[in-house]
Order: structure tokens, then C-alpha cells, then sequence
């Protein structure tokens, strides 16, 4: 019983792991490339966006002053004011960057920050991004909550499938168990499918036609 029980533990086992895994690695899939895609579409926006800005400044400094964006700030610093430029972005290089900062309140912000930098200008233009990770987050814990699921359903699967494939073996081992002391055993084969248990139960009964045979010519032998 010991062993037909840790065969059975290792089936349930093993559809556990392959459920858990394969849904483990699509929810990680998921989450790196919706970020990776999402990240280089913002970013992608952004520098054509402060482009747009720059040239249009460059044709009308007075008329490019803002942009009609809910989420997007353009701020341009002339050469005489760079030193008014936030200390976290003076050392930045031109293109894309995510950065966070706390105001007043304590609350974190998090935002894209495109650059360009020009000998008399620097240009930058700042995307919010809480939103977006917010429903990454979001998206985090209902991967998890899928995962989690389909976890359950493949050990209940293979708590099931194990019940199935395990009686069969269960059923072999219970009719061996009461062929003791015939003189001629009862056929197994017939009451199995033909399956790899139906074989090794016909294996079984030659085995036992064998021995049967055996003995007969031992009994003879010790009666002559």
C-alpha cells in the first residue's frame, strides 16, 4: 500500500508542477513584455513629442508655453536659467528617463522624463505614469489570482487522473493478493483493458501457468 500510494502522491505531484509552472511563466511573460511594450511606446511618444515641442518653440517661443495634455508638461530652461533646472535632471543625457519623486503630501510620483539638450536651450517634457503603474500592479495581482487558480484545477486533475490511473493497479494487486493457496489461479488478463496493466497481468498468468506446470511435473516425479 506504501508504494501505490507514493506513485499516486507523485502523479498529483507532477500535475501540480506542470500546472503551476506553465501559468507561472505565462503570468511572467505577461507582465514583462505588457511593460516592456508600454514602456517603449511612452518612450517612443515622448522624444517625437519633445521634438514637436522644440520645433515649435524654436518658431514661436511665446506661443509654445504648454501643451494641450492632460498627463504631458513641457518646461524649456534658456542658457541664463539652466541653474534653475531640478538638480535630479541637470545630469541627465537626451532621451527617455522614469523617475520618481515624493511632494509635499508624502505620495510618491512617478513619470517619464524625455530630455534634449541644445547649446542655448534645454527642453523637457514629463509624462505622469501613476496610472499606468497602477494597473500593472493591478495586473500583478490578478496574473497571481490566475495562477493560483489554475494551480488548484491541475491538482484536483491530477488528484483525479492519479484515482484513475492508479485503479487499475490497485485492482491487480488486490486479485494477487487472493490467488494464495489455489491450485490452479484464476486468468487475471480478462479483467483488465488492453492497456500496460492488461499486459503485465497476461506476463502474470503465464508466469503462474508456468509454475502450476511445474509443480504438476514435480508432484508426478515424487509420486513415480
Amino acid at each position: 500500500m506504501r508504494y501505490r500510494r507514493r506513485l499516486r502522491s507523485r502523479i498529483i505531484l507532477s500535475f501540480f508542477l506542470l500546472g503551476f509552472g506553465l501559468t507561472g511563466l505565462f503570468a511572467v511573460a505577461t507582465v514583462l513584455v505588457r511593460e516592456r511594450l508600454e514602456d517603449q511606446l511612452i518612450g517612443e511618444a515622448l522624444v517625437q513629442n519633445l521634438a514637436d515641442y522644440a520645433e515649435q518653440f524654436h518658431r514661436d517661443p511665446e506661443g509654445a508655453g504648454g501643451l494641450p495634455f492632460e498627463k504631458i508638461k513641457g518646461i524649456v530652461f534658456s542658457k541664463r536659467r539652466f541653474g534653475n533646472v531640478p538638480f535630479e535632471w541637470q545630469g541627465l543625457p537626451d532621451g527617455v528617463h522614469e523617475l520618481t519623486e515624493t511632494d509635499a503630501r508624502g505620495r510618491v510620483r512617478a513619470y517619464k522624463l524625455a530630455v534634449r539638450k541644445e547649446d542655448d536651450y534645454w527642453f523637457f517634457l514629463s509624462y505622469d505614469i501613476v496610472q499606468e503603474r497602477a494597473s500593472q500592479r493591478q495586473l500583478t495581482y490578478a496574473l497571481v489570482g490566475v495562477v493560483a487558480i489554475f494551480s488548484i484545477l491541475s491538482l484536483l486533475i491530477g488528484v483525479w487522473s492519479s484515482k484513475r490511473v492508479i485503479s487499475p493497479v490497485t485492482e491487480l494487486a488486490r486479485r494477487l493478493e487472493s490467488l494464495g493457496g489455489r491450485e490452479r489461479p484464476e486468468k487475471l488478463a480478462p479483467h483488465f483493458a488492453q492497456d500496460e496493466v492488461g499486459q503485465l497481468a497476461a506476463a502474470l498468468d503465464d508466469y503462474a501457468e508456468r509454475l502450476t506446470r511445474e509443480d504438476m511435473r514435480s508432484a508426478e516425479s515424487s509420486s513415480a
